[in-house]
């Protein structure tokens, strides 16, 4: 600041002049205002700081019962999720399969050993049927068992089933105080998914089961295979002469091994067998010589027999033709039956001879139980009956007024019957009653 006085230049907060002594108060307040006249006022804003809020002190933190919670069915959802793929390898792993297999075999243990098979659907390869097959089977202890892949055949250089489609495996064991035995296998993939999602094996069927094997039973009886009945949907032509006395049936699918057959029917006595199917395309026949006429049946048809031979020799003796009995006869086999009666009814009346009483005892009708077959035009069941007896009667030539009396011999003679619809019918006839 410069003293107004004497110009001196004094210090800007100066009082007095230095040089005169000269009041500077008033001046340095007049020059302010004047400074502050001149300059335009600028109003600088000034930050405004946040007043800085006091901070909370944190709290513990503290598990909750539903965090808890949460956390512990996700921990559970994990360990299941890691056992379902553990069990579902290992349900999955083939080779664990084939030695399960193995071992059930080996034990004779058929009920898990069918469980493990990729049998077929077929009503004749049921569990009971497999059990049946293998009944004779005796069981083994296993000393060691090991199983390897068949690398020959997984390659296809056997002309077998590829890897592509299953494995090929080879069972090897031993029994105690045995050498080493060894059981291939082939393992199917099965369509059906283990636990839903992984691939499942099974021991395949090819070598356990064969196929189309043929069934020839005697027409109208029933045929049962392993105790299950084979229907009518079984049947299939035949195009063989006895294609008429037969009916042939031709199963899919069947256990090798021995099978329990059995045939039933109205005529004969139920029959049982037990036959090995060994191979595709094999065939069975049970022949009518291989069956028994029920007793009540043939006692039925003796009885009918010794019936019919009284009418037809009473026919005779009045001289009637053979609508008489016409009614006894099976109307395809008339004029055969017709033949051989002219010949009975000339025994009893000629141009030199008539009998005028014929008496018939001690008749005995007899029939072997295995006399029976299968007509092969039609597929009536054939019984013929043995009719053994006494006759005598009265005779007069016509030269002579006088009547004789005439025995005969011991007579041997038969009837042939068919089983039609439930009755006997007569189909041939051999009756000899010549007296003399």
């Amino acid at each position: 600041m410069f003293c107004p006085n004497c110009g001196t230049k004094n210090e800007d907060d100066a009082v007095f002049c230095a040089n005169c002594g000269t009041s500077l108060a008033q001046d340095q307040a007049q020059g302010t205002q004047e400074s502050a006249e001149v300059q335009p006022q600028v109003e600088v804003a000034q930050p405004v700081q946040e007043q800085a809020q006091p901070q909370a002190p944190k709290k513990p933190f503290k598990l909750t019962k539903k965090m808890i919670s949460i956390g512990a069915a996700v921990l559970a959802v994990i360990v299941a999720v890691i056992i379902f793929v553990c069990v579902g390898n290992a349900g999955s792993d083939y080779k664990k399969t084939a030695k399960k297999y193995a071992q059930a075999v080996l034990k004779c243990d058929w009920d898990s050993a069918y469980s493990m098979v990729n049998f077929p659907e077929s009503e004749f390869l049921t569990k009971e049927a497999y059990k049946t097959v293998n009944k004779d089977a005796t069981p083994k202890a296993t000393a060691s068992i090991s199983v390897t892949d068949d690398l020959y055949s997984s390659l296809g250089l056997s002309g077998q089933a590829t890897a592509a489609v299953g494995k090929d495996v080879s069972v090897v064991y031993s029994t105690p105080g045995s050498s080493q035995s060894t059981m291939d296998l082939h393992m199917d993939v099965t369509p059906k998914k283990y636990m839903l999602f992984f691939k499942q094996y099974k021991v395949s069927s090819d070598s356990l089961v064969s196929k189309d094997t043929t069934f020839r039973v005697p027409v109208g009886s029933k045929l049962f295979i392993n105790g299950v009945e084979v229907n009518a949907s079984y049947k299939t032509s035949d195009s063989s002469s006895s294609s008429k006395s037969t009916d042939t049936y031709k199963i899919p699918f069947l256990f090798d091994g021995a099978n329990t057959i059995k045939v039933t029917g109205d005529l004969f006595e139920d029959y049982e067998d037990t036959y090995s199917v060994n191979y595709h395309n094999d065939s069975y026949s049970v022949s009518t010589s291989k069956l028994k006429v029920k007793s009540d049946m043939m006692n039925a048809v003796q009885t009918q027999a010794e019936t019919d031979l009284k009418a037809i020799a009473d026919a005779c003796v009045a001289n009637k033709d053979v609508s008489s009995i016409n009614a006894r006869i099976y109307s395809s086999a008339l004029t055969t039956v017709t033949k051989y009666y002219k010949y009975a009814l000339q025994d009893c009346h000629t141009s030199s001879k008539n009998v005028s009483e014929l008496k018939l005892s001690n008749i005995k009708a007899t029939v072997k139980s295995d006399n029976l077959s299968i007509d092969s035009e039609d597929g009536y069941p054939i019984i013929t009956v043995t009719l053994s007896y006494t006759k005598e009667g009265s005779y007069k030539y016509s030269s002579s007024d006088t009547a004789k009396t005439g025995k005969g011999t011991e007579s041997s003679d038969s009837i042939k019957y068919k089983y039609v619809d439930g009755t006997w019918m007569i189909c041939g006839l051999n009756i000899d009653l010549y007296i003399s």
